[in-house]
């Protein structure tokens, strides 16, 4: 899937001030009661984590290393039990190689489309790979807004749309994991700060939506089973600080080792 490309759009983050902010939906079910919340100034990617970031994810060996899983009981190799690390890479190039088709169809390198068909705890390895951690579910509301709201944004609208700190829209698209676990709360979830376990009652909580999903809307937020990989669902990266270009970038040759 890889290929040369001198447009390494995998250096593309925004920076999210700190501040109050409004987030919630009272019309959206568990999406409300519409609050304010309180952020810390944090950075995320512009766009969802590529492909070219998972390759090389996978070719540094991280799936054979602990020290990117966490307190996740499943270690890297445990998602390797039913074929070979070429299996998993392939499977998980397949399903973004099909999404980019519908998102990015003149995308030509692994750098420009999003990676999709990883699990939550895959997802949060990736992100510890690249010193970075998944967004928690204000965090990514806040990043998602438009012009200080979360204006609807109909699937039959255009695919990209940016956010008012810059970040990619995919609504009507694909969902994206978050760090934190998911409760029938909004006001819960947007005041969460812990990471989820495997193990959380009610799933993972994922943002965005795809052309499947009942509401098209930055607010709207369903649960996920941690363990499943889904074809449209994608994921970003957070860092508290400003990220390094080592950690942005998914070249080889750049990338951290």
């Amino acid at each position: 899937m890889r290929k040369s490309s001198q447009r390494l759009v995998s250096l593309s983050y925004a920076r999210v001030e700190a501040g109050n902010y409004s987030v919630g939906n009272d019309t959206i079910p568990k999406a409300g009661p519409r609050h304010q919340i309180h952020v810390d100034e944090f950075w995320i990617d512009a766009i969802a984590v590529s492909l070219g970031h998972v390759e090389l994810f996978i070719a540094s060996g991280a799936y054979f290393d602990n020290r990117w899983w966490g307190d996740s009981p499943q270690s890297g190799r445990a998602f390797l039990e039913r074929g070979s690390i070429d299996q998993r890479c392939a499977d998980i190039s397949r399903m973004s190689a099909k999404i980019a088709k519908q998102i990015y169809p003149r995308a030509r390198s692994s750098n420009e489309i999003p990676a999709v068909g990883l699990t939550w705890m895959e997802a949060a390895a990736v992100c510890r790979f690249f010193g970075a951690r998944l967004p928690f579910e204000a965090e990514w509301e806040v990043a998602m807004q438009i012009n200080g709201s979360q204006k609807p944004i109909n699937s039959s609208s255009p695919k990209q749309r940016r956010s008012r700190w810059g970040c990619e829209l995919h609504l009507g698209w694909l969902e994206e994991w978050t760090a934190g676990a998911f409760t029938t709360r909004h006001w819960r979830g947007t005041t969460a700060t812990e990471f989820a376990s495997a193990d959380a009652e009610f799933g993972v909580c994922v943002r965005g939506s795809t052309q499947n999903s009942l509401f098209t809307h930055a607010a709207y937020r369903a649960s996920a089973d941690p363990i499943v990989a889904n074809e449209f669902r994608a994921f970003r990266r957070v860092w508290s600080s400003p990220p390094t270009p080592a950690q942005l970038t998914s070249d080889f040759e750049k990338g951290r080792q």
